[in-house]
């Protein structure tokens, strides 16, 4: 009725934003960082665990062991067997290795490896087979 009395006649949508409420609403600024100049290296590792035990609990386990040279992990896989009766999976992490102040060798890669894996797996003995 007012579009009318004022002569128009097509539809009119109207919005009043508060600039001020807007702002203290955003959300923080996402944070960049530069490329890593060295490479980082990757294994992967597949165990067998109860379907019981999580995914969040596993990775806990394994992020418990200290490193510098552990970036992330990342699980990649996860299989169950649809005729195990056993309730057991297969979960596939991703690890990435990388030093922020030179390109590791392989060795070294392995040995830090070996040592996660071990503490990891001395966790993990109540939620794997025998």
């Amino acid at each position: 009725m007012i579009l009318k009395k004022l002569g128009i006649e097509e539809p009119l949508f109207f919005a009043q934003l508060d600039l001020l409420d807007l702002l203290d609403a955003k959300k923080n600024h996402a944070t960049f960082s530069s490329l890593p100049i060295y490479p980082g290296s990757l294994r992967d590792w597949t165990v067998t665990v109860k379907q019981s035990l999580s995914s969040a609990h596993l990775l806990e386990m394994i992020k418990e062991a200290p490193s510098k040279l552990l970036k992330e992990v990342t699980i990649i896989d996860l299989y169950k067997n649809p005729k195990d009766k056993n309730k057991w999976h297969n979960i596939t992490l991703r690890f990435i290795y990388r030093d922020d102040k030179k390109t590791l060798k392989h060795e070294s890669v392995d040995k830090e490896h070996s040592r996660i894996l071990d503490s990891a797996t001395k966790k993990l003995t109540p939620f794997t087979p025998s």
